[in-house]
């Protein structure tokens, strides 16, 4: 159990990271509770695990599909202004945008390549900074519909870590995005969440996601976290939720077992 967590966070722009600190009270975090054990028919408990999965997958591709068309017409965009241009100064900064908006294409092609056949089944060494970036765009291209901005911050060097990509990316992902339509709920102006992976202190790596505002669909949030824990739990990553008048922070946290050599 971790006592206490201490967290940098943005001041002003909750998109640029900030030097300010935030301690949390100490205490034991507390547990997503699990679901009751299913009865019946385990085949019937299992077909409605697999339909779930299949609708957190469906809302995946389906945002982004519609956010690569977006970034693609940006993108040709870009190129036909730079085409045009007889600036020498405006052809440079033109092909900086269409870089980083094609950088931004090139992560979310990658963020749904965990998700075929091979990379459901077998684990692979990865970097989990990259790896949560990954599930950030994911929910990020969800968010946006919402209202919510997801914000990304990497602290520092990481071991790698040896899991199934898809099932960690899946099991990130209905955690982040239950947390960021929980927050649409609330209707608070310029809502955003704080996803920010870090190393634990004792040698794990951290995957922290706090909110601006706490979740207050607590029973709902609870069973869709609880289920995502689950899948977590089969790849060496630990759920843990901290609860002040709903969700205010959900922490994941890679094992030592699954770290190997990093930086």
């Amino acid at each position: 159990m971790l006592a206490a967590v201490k967290e940098t966070l943005p001041v002003a722009d909750p998109e640029v990271s900030g030097p300010a600190t935030a301690v949390l009270p100490a205490g034991s975090p507390v547990r997503a509770p699990d679901l009751p054990a299913p009865t019946g028919d385990p085949a019937g408990a299992q077909t409605a695990a697999d339909l779930e999965r299949l609708m957190y997958l469906g809302r995946m591709v389906s945002a982004v599909s519609h956010e690569l068309g977006n970034r693609l017409t940006s993108v040709l965009g870009f190129a036909e202004l730079a085409a045009q241009t007889s600036n020498p100064e405006t052809a440079p900064r033109l092909l900086a945008k269409m870089n980083t908006y094609a950088e931004n294409l090139r992560v979310l092609v990658e963020s749904l390549s965990g998700f075929s056949s091979s990379r459901l089944a077998a684990r692979e060494d990865c970097d989990p900074g990259v790896l949560a970036r990954q599930v950030v765009e994911l929910a990020g291209c969800t968010a946006k519909a919402s209202g919510v901005r997801v914000v990304f911050h990497r602290k520092g060097d990481l071991p790698r870590v040896r899991v199934v990509v898809g099932e960690v990316r899946l099991g990130l992902f209905m955690c982040l995005d239950a947390m960021v339509r929980d927050l649409a709920a609330t209707g608070v102006r310029d809502a955003h969440l704080l996803a920010e992976v870090r190393k634990a202190p004792h040698g794990g790596v951290q995957v922290i996601f706090r909110p601006s505002d706490s979740c207050n669909g607590v029973e709902t949030i609870s069973t869709v976290l609880a289920r995502a824990g689950r899948i977590l739990a089969t790849q060496g990553v630990d759920t843990m939720v901290k609860s002040e008048k709903g969700v205010s922070e959900l922490l994941a946290e890679f094992s030592c077992e699954v770290c190997v050599a990093g930086p």
